[in-house]
């Protein structure tokens, strides 16, 4: 040690509560979809990535006239 205090995880700014259910659970994405997205990300995905209300809200924002990649975002996201 070297004059400073070593805290434990749970003490530090932002730190997750090893209480809550897994990251995936809270925020409502199937772990198999989650591997598929993220395996091949480029592929899967040309634009946008989320949940279909806020891709439609980004394309509208953007001024696209139809909402890229909403049926494979409604099928990993739901």
């Amino acid at each position: 040690m070297q004059g400073h205090s070593l805290k434990s995880c749970e003490d530090k700014r932002g730190a997750i509560d090893g209480n809550l259910p897994p990251i995936l659970d809270r925020i409502g994405i199937d772990p198999e979809n989650w591997i598929a997205l993220t395996t091949a990300f480029e592929k899967n995905t040309n634009t946008f990535v989320g949940a279909e209300a806020h891709i439609e809200s980004a394309a509208l924002q953007l001024g696209y006239k139809r909402t890229p990649n909403r049926q494979r975002c409604k099928l990993l996201f739901g």
